[in-house]
């Protein structure tokens, strides 16, 4: 019809057609193209800051399965969304819009991943029964931890207890990092009984704690209250690995530090383990949504299941800003794993450092004697 009117007026069709395409564009974008649209677009205009567009996803129920993560790609005006829905791209759709500084996509958390809820999830163990001492952060600085007895860990706890530290030289790294950093959010994966978790929380970061060990993360969140720092950390009650899988804990007497996880199998319902030594193992992945573009500082210390963690990593290193990675090496030397995290490192531009160091960069060649504990940093060539 438009066609004719115009034809009419001595215009030809190509014009007219041209019009119609104009107009097509300037509608609302579910009629823009033949692709689904999930969502609108909102404007965000906070005083002294560029806008910025968020988009709230309305039908998520339309979908089967979970959203772990919308990928952005801009384009002269446009921005393309794809939902990637356990890693397989399902719905696209393209909305229309004329200015914007920049966009945010929420993602809905998986309900695998298990917010930890000390009130909710307490075992049949009394942590006040546990001793609590003061982690010495700097000289200035210190806040409580609460801590196993000696003969349940001799290690970490033992440390504590009569030190009041546990790995000195490994703390006044972090510390001096995060010092010149201040803007990283930390995430603590195999957070044990929270020494670098305290250590970030009370120098002002914000942190996302993960572990298996129910007991851990009872001890850790008395730690935090008593601190008065709970209102800092996301306490995960998780495994992290390279899928999601039921996982068994299995402790060695004396180090509590140095318990394991295992894919569940039937033998352990013979063996009657309990529930306090059962998880839920997720990705990386998974912890998307928990994290802005903010620069990232990682901690991990999964006995020997780092490259486990990495390998099931790989949207996550790509949608946030990983700038340092603080890493248990010595369970790699000589092994595959060296090689595979080595390669995953380097596509994300991150390099092996002794320290904190720019300076104190690893030779490759050498991987096989480098320190116990290395920090992989960023570098922007």
């Amino acid at each position: 019809m438009i066609a004719y009117l115009l034809k009419r007026n001595g215009l030809s069709l190509i014009v007219a057609f041209a019009l119609i395409a104009v107009a097509l564009v300037l509608m609302r974008p579910q009629y823009l193209l033949p692709w689904k649209t999930l969502g609108t677009l909102e404007e965000d205009i906070t005083p002294n800051r560029k806008p910025t567009y968020e988009l709230n996803i309305s039908d998520i129920s339309k979908i089967q399965t979970e959203l772990l993560i919308a990928s952005v790609h801009i384009d002269k005006g446009y921005s393309k969304e794809t939902a990637i829905i356990n890693g397989g791209i399902k719905k696209t759709y393209v909305t229309h819009m004329l200015e914007f500084a920049s966009i945010t996509i929420p993602s809905k958390l998986s309900s695998l991943v298990r917010i930890f809820d000390s009130k909710k999830m307490s075992l049949n163990i009394s942590v006040a029964e546990n001793k609590c001492v003061n982690l010495r952060i700097r000289s200035d600085l210190q806040s409580p931890i609460c801590v196993y007895d000696k003969e349940s860990d001799n290690y970490i706890s033992g440390s504590l207890l009569s030190s009041g530290t546990w790995e000195g030289a490994q703390m006044a790294m972090v510390v001096r990092l995060l010092q010149a950093h201040s803007e990283v959010d930390v995430l603590d994966l195999g957070c044990n009984i929270g020494v670098y978790t305290i250590l970030a929380a009370k120098m002002n970061h914000r942190v996302v704690s993960v572990d298996p060990s129910r007991k851990n993360l009872m001890l850790l969140s008395r730690s935090l209250k008593l601190g008065q720092i709970d209102s800092k950390v996301t306490l995960l009650w998780n495994a992290v690995g390279d899928r999601v899988q039921n996982v068994t804990l299995h402790d060695y007497k004396g180090n509590i530090g140095g318990t394991f996880v295992k894919a569940e199998s039937v033998k352990d319902d013979e063996n009657k383990i309990d529930e306090s030594h059962r998880a839920v193992a997720v990705t990386l992945d998974h912890l998307i949504p928990l994290f802005s573009n903010k620069p990232m500082f990682i901690k991990i210390d999964i006995e020997t299941y780092e490259w486990n963690a990495l390998k099931g990593g790989e949207r996550f290193f790509k949608s946030t800003n990983v700038r340092f990675v603080f890493m248990e090496w010595v369970a790699h030397r000589n092994k595959q794993s060296a090689n595979d995290i080595i390669n995953f490192m380097y596509k994300f531009h991150l390099v092996p450092h002794q320290n904190e160091n720019i300076g104190s960069r690893l030779q490759l060649k050498s991987n096989a004697t480098w320190p116990g504990e290395i920090m992989w940093m960023k570098i922007v060539e």
